[in-house]
């Protein structure tokens, strides 16, 4: 067995195990045991199970000395606060400390389980003594604040103690002993631990040395730790473990500011053995959410005799008897003290651990908490209000949170000038993101001599001169000076005055190499090596380490994760060494062909000329073809190539050029990559020449091969079982443990093909069979082991069963069944597999349903009884169902069932519509169907159209007559009315094929009149409008009437009439004619005022039946024309002419008589007489006369 395992894992380290028939083995050489190791050793026929060997470890109990003592934090009755399982997990924040201010008789800061985890204020502590260095009106506040003085020293002097107004001694030192309690220091191999590990305690001195203090003392106290949280500091609890007095409105005004800056303020209950809810006590009393009042209970889990309580008033009980903590006074010692003010700081670190788990709580928030995760204590019900102990763990749980981890690294040893890479492996149990980094400490000697060759520059180191001097001294020199070292590293310079004065001192290991000191500065950590960290998932990275040019020397390398809320470091050692080293030489490897399911073995032959074989880490990873030509892609950058035709180098190859770089690439159709030249640059899988494309764009891997190949024995083993097929590139490294390393590739090509399962046909089964059994058969190409497997597709009786022995299907029935279900069978190899689906059925004869036709039925003739014949062939039983569906008209509202053969339709009356009826008759099997729709129709009635009626007022009544009908003959009522409903108007009287409208004496307007035919299921309706109004007089038309002016009269006739025969009046408008127009019956006459008038006159006639009128206008004119005188051309006579005779011819279109008038110029003479001229002129007159004629 020993033997057979060494083969395996390459151990000699088995222990056997008789008890339990096992053996105990350890991997060496750094080897690990993993899955697939273990998967090969559960091969062995010997093998029953494998299990790994936990470390295993005690609950994070801390090793101070009287930490067994402190029975609070934890006992055997289990009356605790469960610290240990809390600190298990977690033990606060570092990064982050809450603080917690003890208001009490101050702190002793000096105490050695108290001195490193106060709180301490670093701008004091640097600064000026005497000075208030931080402006916060308090000098030399270190630790704390002392209100009683307004000093910075909160130093605990609780010598004495008070009884019946006589002091006498008792070195309490009550505030000390509280601040132990919440955060002594613990896992320091001394005295106590705190409940809160990584808390920080600001002393607050308010009680003088016997205990005693004042209201406004505490409010001060209270204000100094609220301005402190203001300034930045993390104070979020304050401890208070007093009480007395009654009700402090300014105190409950102090404690509340505390609350709105989210300062937590836990106060003893009180140890009057008093009920609180009826005698209330200050300032676990006042009812502000941040305020947690605490009893005491003892270790067995009882209520302390002495503590207050109160169902409403005292919010939970925390361990107050007997408690062991840190005692004042110097003498670094430890006492036992009792009472709720011991209670009280157990909550207070609680407290402080719930805000370092969640910073985001607030007060009222944590007062919640620290209630609703006690332990339970039944006796405790009534007595407060979280009945039970405080629990640490159960907070924990709640809010704490937990820093990252990192994986230990291994130290380095490294060559100068050879590059190494580290893998960093962190996680965080809250799955919080993790920021890695890394850096490099120079060591602290490289630091000195780089500060001293700073200030001195060494030049050189004269080894000539060695003991010179005769102080077996070694030398060196400056540009200007020159030194002296001694085996000490203390250096001196020579000087002017041929004395040596002291210049500093350094490592010895100087003396030995002082060429060192020589370019010591500087000495940066890039002067040594760089540092790239590349993440590789979160919490995952590489770290590569490059050092610089010939760098040697021994260098530490701090890892850092941090999780956002704390940071966890993880540091190794870097040894770079001053040696040359050759690499080592791994021997190529020839391609290998299998079939996937077969193991492959394949040897690793190694050379290394300053190393043994063994001292080599050989390593394997293995990169599908995916991986290969995600390189590729991301290497070159590659697209087709644009200059270059496929199987232009007749291989039948496809071209690819480098975006990158411009090279060309091809691939041939076995998957070989190659450069222009014919370099084999790959080996991908064959499919990548067939899908060319998929060269391009290649996105990354999702995942790799873990576990495909291993290394074991400087043997390669190839496991078919990790079901991979395909190519693969296996990069085989070597490496020295100086870091040189050397890789080959092997390509390996896993073959598989899928078994073909071979066809199984439906199985159809009689009702006296019960089972039935088929021999399944399948090939496989590689002849690979074979699996069957059957399963049922589809829910069926549970009684159906099917089962597998071998290559036996066995289908088994229950009892009874009838129907069919689905089986199907797979045949697998172990990666590809092959099914077959088949159906399984049990005869079964289906019920029959006699056919139906669709049917369609006026509403009268409904419900209607339709005879149906259902049977079933089998005799079996049947359930039948009829449903309706509306599919047209009204939504069906009735009843359709089916009983004694006939199937009764009966929809609700006056139901109109289409109904899909469906009849389904089951016998649990099988089921049928049988549809017809039913339409229930009636023909709407008709009302002829009926004209708009207009109706003369005279008219007293009218009569309508239309026609209303209905094809289905069904009777119809006829009915009229007025819209809008409820309108006045005439009344109707509706009889056979007409209505009468009848008026009422003078009534008029417009209406609408609506008749409606109905059949008792669906109407018809027909409107029209009625007019009855007055009806307008006529007047016709008048045309404008002319007269000569002499007539001196207008006499126009007048044509008007009345439909309505109303009387009517007429009325003439003169539009201010001079003169009279009136009528007289159908005439008008117009007269003008004067006889000589001539002119147009405007007149306006109006014709009005006292409702209506009409009106005309139209214009009367009486006219003359003017005579005409024809025109008489100028004439020239002789001297002796004497008179002249000149007709003249004048003449008007009137015939009114005309009066003619002349007159001559120059002493001639014109008359008219019988319509002639007769001009005379003197004798002898020569000249020119104008001769003016004129006509009237």
């Amino acid at each position: 067995l020993t033997e057979l395992l060494n083969s395996i894992i390459a151990t000699n380290a088995v222990e056997e195990l008789p008890l339990i028939n096992a053996v105990h083995v350890k991997a060496q050489n750094g080897t690990e045991i993993d899955v697939d190791t273990t998967l090969d050793l559960l091969e062995l026929a010997a093998m029953k199970n494998i299990a790994p060997d936990h470390t295993l470890t005690i609950d994070r109990t801390p090793n101070d000395s009287s930490f067994s003592s402190l029975w609070g934090m934890h006992n055997s009755k289990d009356y605790d606060i469960d610290a240990p399982e809390a600190w298990d997990d977690f033990v606060g924040n570092p990064d982050d400390p809450v603080v917690v201010a003890v208001i009490d008789t101050g702190v002793d800061y000096n105490h050695a389980d108290l001195r490193d985890n106060m709180w301490v204020n670093e701008a004091e502590k640097n600064g000026t003594p005497g000075v208030d260095d931080d402006g916060n009106g308090v000098v030399d506040d270190i630790h704390g604040y002392n209100s009683i003085n307004n000093s910075g020293d909160p130093l605990d002097d609780q010598k004495y103690c008070s009884s019946g107004g006589q002091l006498y001694t008792c070195n309490v030192y009550h505030g000390t002993h509280c601040a132990g309690t919440i955060g002594a220091v613990a896992d320091n191999n001394l005295g106590v631990a705190g409940v809160a590990w990584d808390v920080k305690i600001m002393g607050i001195k308010f009680l003088n040395h016997y205990g005693s203090g004042s209201t406004s003392n505490a409010i001060k106290s209270v204000q100094y730790a609220v301005t402190m949280r203001n300034r930045g500091v993390n104070v979020r609890v304050l401890s208070n473990s007093w009480g007395g007095g009654g009700y402090s409105y300014a105190l409950a005004d102090a404690i509340s500011a505390a609350n709105n800056a989210g300062i937590s303020f836990i106060a003893a209950a009180g140890n009057a053995s008093t009920n609180t809810d009826s005698y209330t006590y200050y300032p676990q009393g006042y009812n502000i959410s941040n305020v947690v009042s605490v009893a005491a209970l003892d270790s067995s889990g009882k209520l302390a005799s002495f503590s207050n309580y109160g169902a409403t008033s005292v919010d939970l009980g925390a361990p107050g008897v007997s408690i062991f903590s840190t005692k004042g006074g110097g003498s670094n010692s430890y006492q036992y003290l009792s009472g709720t003010s011991m209670a009280t700081p157990h909550v207070s670190g609680v407290a402080a651990m719930a805000f370092m788990g969640d910073p985001t709580l607030s007060p009222a928030d944590v007062r919640q908490l620290l209630i609703n995760t006690i332990q339970p204590i039944s006796t405790l019900n009534g007595k407060m209000i979280g009945a039970g102990m405080l629990n640490l763990k159960n907070v924990t749980d709640v809010t704490a949170f937990h820093l990252p981890t990192i994986e230990p690294i291994a130290d380095k040893q490294i060559q100068k000038n050879q590059p190494t890479s580290v893998s960093i492996v962190s996680s965080d149990q809250d799955g919080d993101a993790i920021t890695l980094s890394a850096a490099l400490q120079v060591p602290e000697h490289r630091v000195e001599a780089a500060a001293l060759d700073e200030m001195w520059n060494f030049t050189g180191y004269v080894a000539d001169k060695d003991n010179a001097i005769g102080l077996n001294e070694r030398h060196l020199v400056s540009p200007a000076l020159e030194f002296i070292i001694f085996s000490d590293g203390e250096v001196y310079r020579s000087d002017p005055t041929y004395l040596w004065l002291r210049s500093g001192s350094v490592d010895p290991l100087y003396y030995v190499h002082p060429e060192k000191l020589i370019a010591a500065y500087p000495a940066s950590p890039d002067d040594f090596a760089t540092l790239n960290l590349v993440p590789a998932g979160d919490g995952l990275a590489t770290l590569t380490i490059t050092p610089a040019t010939d760098a040697t020397g021994t260098f530490q390398i701090t890892v850092s994760a941090s999780d956002g809320r704390g940071t966890t470091n993880e540091s190794f050692s870097l040894e770079i060494l001053d040696v040359q080293n050759a690499a080592p030489d791994v021997l190529p490897f020839e391609d290998e062909t299998t079939s996937w399911a077969l193991p492959l073995r394949v040897p690793v032959s190694v050379t290394d000329s300053d190393h043994s074989v063994s001292e080599l880490v050989i390593t394997a990873v293995a990169v599908g073809s995916e991986g290969m030509a995600y390189e590729l892609d991301r290497i070159y950058n590659l697209r087709t190539n644009p200059f270059r035709a496929d199987n232009a180098l007749g291989l039948n190859e496809k071209h690819f050029q480098s975006i990158t770089t411009g090279d060309q690439f091809y691939i041939v159709p076995s998957g070989e990559f190659y450069t222009i030249g014919g370099t084999l640059v790959e080996k991908l899988d064959p499919a990548y020449w067939a899908e060319s494309g998929k060269m391009i764009d290649v996105p990354a891997p999702t995942s790799g091969y873990p576990d495909l190949v291993k290394i074991r024995n400087r043997e390669l083993w190839i496991d078919g079982r990790a079901q991979y097929f395909g190519r693969f590139r296996i990069d085989v490294t070597a490496t020295d443990p100086l870091g040189a390393k050397d890789t080959e590739r092997l390509w390996v090509t896993l073959n598989n093909a899928a078994p073909v399962l071979a066809a199984i046909g439906n199985q159809d089964f009689t009702r006296e069979e019960a089972s039935r059994q088929l021999v399944l058969s399948a090939v496989d190409e590689n002849d690979d082991f074979l699996t069957f497997t059957a399963e049922l597709l589809s829910e069926t009786d549970p009684g159906n069963m099917v089962s597998l022995s071998g290559n036996t299907l066995t289908i088994a029935l229950a009892d009874g069944f009838f129907g069919s279900f689905d089986v199907r069978v797979t045949v697998t190899d172990g990666a590809l597999s092959d099914s077959e689906t088949f159906t399984v059925t049990v005869a079964n004869t289906a019920p029959t349903i006699s056919q139906l036709d669709d049917l369609v039925r006026h509403w009268k003739a409904v419900p209607l009884t339709l005879p149906v014949s259902i049977v079933d062939p089998d005799g079996d039983p049947l359930d039948i169902n009829v449903s309706v569906e509306s599919t047209s008209g009204a939504e069906f509202s009735g009843t359709a069932t089916y009983a004694h053969g006939a199937l009764v339709y009966a929809p609700q009356s006056g139901y109109l519509g289409t109904a899909r009826i469906r009849i389904q008759a089951t016998d649990g099997l099988l089921t049928s169907t049988e549809e017809l729709t039913i339409s229930v129709t009636n023909a709407t009635p008709a009302i002829s159209a009926i004209p708009d009626q207009d109706v003369p007022k005279r008219d007293s009544s009218r009569t309508v007559s239309f026609t209303a009908t209905d094809t289905d003959g069904d009777s119809l009522s006829v009915t009229a009315r007025l819209l809008p409903p409820g309108s006045s108007g005439p009344a109707i009287v509706v009889g056979a094929g007409q209505l009468t409208l009848q008026f009422a004496q003078g009534q008029s307007g417009t209406y609408t009149v609506e008749v409606t035919a109905d059949d008792g299921i669906q109407h018809a309706t027909r409107t029209f409008s009625v007019v009855r109004k007055n009806k307008t007089p006529v007047l016709e038309p008048i045309q404008n009437v002319t007269t000569h002016w002499k007539a001196n009269v207008l006499h126009v006739p007048l044509a008007f009439s009345d439909e309505d025969n109303d009387s009517l009046s007429v009325t003439v408008a003169s539009n201010g004619f001079p003169g009279s127009a009136t009528v007289q019956g159908s005439t008008l006459t117009i007269q003008p005022a004067s006889n000589t008038f001539v002119g147009v006159g405007t007149f306006t006639v109006t014709v009005s039946d006292g409702t209506d009128s009409a009106a005309h206008t139209f214009q009367g004119s009486f006219t003359n024309q003017a005579p005409s005188l024809p025109e008489l051309p100028n004439r020239e006579e002789s001297k002796s002419v004497g008179t002249l005779y000149i007709p003249l011819n004048a003449a008007d279109a009137d015939g009114d008589a005309l009066t003619l008038t002349a007159a001559a110029s120059n002493g001639a003479t014109a008359t008219v007489q019988n319509g002639t001229l007769h001009v005379s002129v003197p004798d002898q007159f020569v000249g020119a006369t104008t001769v003016t004629v004129s006509a009237s």
